[in-house]
């Protein structure tokens, strides 16, 4: 897919268009690629993309206040 590249430090594929960001940025992000996805028929890709949102929303409820 043209939204994937291959990171040259692991080998991992990562999407371009999530980006860096925060942990709230990162989980909007994921949200709405998610969307995007089921909007398009995508359903694998938008579980992917639920899958990682969740993971972030995590993130957010587990660091502490302030």
């Amino acid at each position: 897919r043209s939204d994937k590249i291959r990171s040259k430090s692991n080998g991992h594929c990562t999407s371009q268009r999530a980006g860096k960001g925060s942990a709230r940025q990162r989980y909007q992000q994921y949200l709405a690629l998610a969307e995007a996805a089921e909007k398009s028929g995508d359903h694998v890709s938008s579980q992917s993309y639920y899958q990682h949102a969740d993971h972030y929303y995590r993130v957010l409820n587990a660091a502490p206040a302030g």
